[in-house]
C-alpha cells in the first residue's frame, strides 16, 4: 500500500514539474522572476518555477532582467540543476534566439584588442567584440582593409566576432573606391570627419587614420576644406586656397616701425600700410622716414620690399647665395619657417605657392631645408622629411 502512494505522489510531482528533457535535465518557459550571478529563476504559466544555478560554464545572464521571457535547458549535475541553455521567449511560445546573427562587408573603421568596427558597403557600421582566439588576426588588420565578419549576440546582448575573412579580388573595386568632396565641414572629432559641399546637396563622411590625426585636429566646424576617402577612410586632406589681395605702391616711407611699413605715393593721393613678417625683419630695421621704397602686400602682410634709390655710401647688396639646414621644424607659419641645427638656426621665408604643401610639415618634424638670398633674408626653396 506505502509503495502504490509513494508512486502516486511522484506522478503528482512529475506532472507539476516543468518539462523533463533527457536525463536529469530540465526545461522551463516563462517570465524570470529572479536572477543574479548565481542563479536563474523561471515562472512558467501555471506550472512551478525552476531554479538552476548558474557555472563559470553556463551562459552569461548578465543581460537578463525580471520579467523578461525566457526558455531555459537546465543539466543535473550531482544534486544541484546547473543553466546550460537560454533564449529569448516571445508571447506566441516560439523560441527566438538570443544569438542573433550579424554578418557584413566592408571598410575596417576601428580594429583593437577588442573591438572590431567595419563600414558597410551600405553605410553603415557594424561593430563586434573580439574573442581571444581572433585577437591575433585582428591585431594586423589596418584602417581601410576590406574584410568580411561574421557576428553573434551573446546571451548579454552584445555581438560577439565568430569569423573573419579578406575580402576577395572580387572585391578590389570597392577596396580602391575613392570618392572626394570640397565644402565646409559640419561634423568633425578624432574618429570621423563630415563636409558638406555649398550646394549642401551631398556629403561625405571619412573615418580618420592616425596618419590624418594631428591635421583634423585642427579643424573646426565651418572650415572650408576638400578631402578625398578611400575605402571609407580619409586618404587626403587640404585647405582651398582663398583669394588673397595683392597691393602694391611705390613713393616714400611715411612710418616704419617693427610691426609695420607705410609708404605714400609721390602725390600724395593715397598710402599703403603692411605689416612686417619677420623675414623682412632685417630690411625695415634698415629703413627710414624719408627713404623710396617699393612694396607689394599680399592680404595686409609685407611680401615684397625694394629700394628706389641707393645712398652713395651704400655698397651694392650681397649676391644671392644658397643656405641649408638639417634638423627639427621649431618655427613654421604661412609666411616663414625655421629650423634648428646643431649651430644657428635657419630661418626662410615661405614661397607664396606653398600653401597646399606645408600642410604634410608640423613642427618637431625632421626635414632638410634649401634657401636661397642673403643672410637674414632668403627663401624656401625645397623642403623635405628626413628619417
Amino acid at each position: 500500500m506505502f509503495r502504490k502512494l509513494l508512486l502516486a505522489a511522484f506522478g503528482a510531482l512529475a506532472l507539476a514539474a516543468p518539462a523533463v528533457a533527457g536525463d536529469g535535465a530540465r526545461e522551463a518557459k516563462g517570465a524570470v522572476s529572479a536572477v543574479s550571478a548565481a542563479s536563474i529563476t523561471v515562472s512558467p504559466d501555471g506550472k512551478d518555477p525552476l531554479t538552476c544555478a548558474v557555472s563559470d560554464h553556463s551562459p552569461s545572464v548578465a543581460g537578463v532582467k525580471l520579467g523578461d521571457r525566457v526558455a531555459i535547458s537546465c543539466q543535473r549535475i550531482g544534486s544541484d540543476l546547473v543553466l546550460a541553455q537560454i533564449k529569448a521567449s516571445d508571447d506566441t511560445g516560439k523560441d527566438k534566439p538570443k544569438g542573433v546573427e550579424l554578418k557584413g562587408k566592408g571598410a575596417v573603421s576601428e580594429a583593437s584588442a577588442t573591438v572590431l568596427s567595419i563600414k558597410t558597403d551600405k553605410g553603415d557600421l557594424l561593430s563586434c567584440l573580439v574573442p581571444d582566439r581572433l585577437a591575433d588576426r585582428v591585431a594586423k588588420l589596418k584602417l581601410g582593409d576590406r574584410v568580411g565578419i561574421f557576428c553573434k549576440r551573446g546571451a548579454d546582448g552584445k555581438p560577439v566576432l565568430q569569423a573573419l575573412e579578406r575580402a576577395g579580388k572580387g572585391d578590389d573595386h570597392a577596396a580602391r573606391e575613392v570618392a572626394d568632396i570640397a565644402g565646409t565641414v559640419s561634423a568633425v572629432s578624432a574618429d570621423s570627419l563630415t563636409v558638406k559641399d555649398a550646394e549642401h546637396s551631398r556629403s561625405l563622411t571619412c573615418s580618420v587614420p592616425d596618419a590624418f590625426a594631428a591635421k583634423v585636429a585642427l579643424l573646426n566646424v565651418g572650415d572650408k576644406v576638400k578631402l578625398y576617402c578611400k575605402g571609407g577612410v580619409l586618404a587626403g586632406l587640404a585647405r582651398p586656397e582663398t583669394h588673397v589681395e595683392v597691393a602694391d605702391i611705390a613713393g616714400t616711407v611715411s612710418a616704419v616701425s617693427a610691426d609695420s611699413l607705410t609708404v605714400k605715393d609721390a602725390e600724395h593721393s593715397r598710402s599703403l600700410t603692411c605689416s612686417v613678417p619677420d623675414a623682412f625683419a632685417a630690411k625695415i630695421a634698415l629703413l627710414n622716414v624719408g627713404d623710396k621704397v617699393k612694396l607689394y602686400c599680399k592680404g595686409g602682410v609685407l611680401a615684397g620690399l625694394a629700394r628706389l634709390e641707393t645712398a652713395k655710401t651704400e655698397t651694392p647688396p650681397p649676391a644671392p647665395t644658397e643656405f641649408a639646414a638639417r634638423g627639427a621644424i621649431t618655427a613654421l607659419s604661412a609666411t616663414a619657417i625655421t629650423v634648428s641645427t646643431d649651430g644657428a638656426p635657419l630661418t626662410c621665408r615661405v614661397p607664396l605657392s606653398w600653401g597646399d604643401k606645408l600642410l604634410g610639415f608640423a613642427v618637431g618634424d625632421h626635414v632638410k631645408l634649401y634657401c636661397r638670398g642673403v643672410a637674414g633674408n632668403a627663401e624656401a626653396v625645397a623642403l623635405e622629411k628626413v628619417i
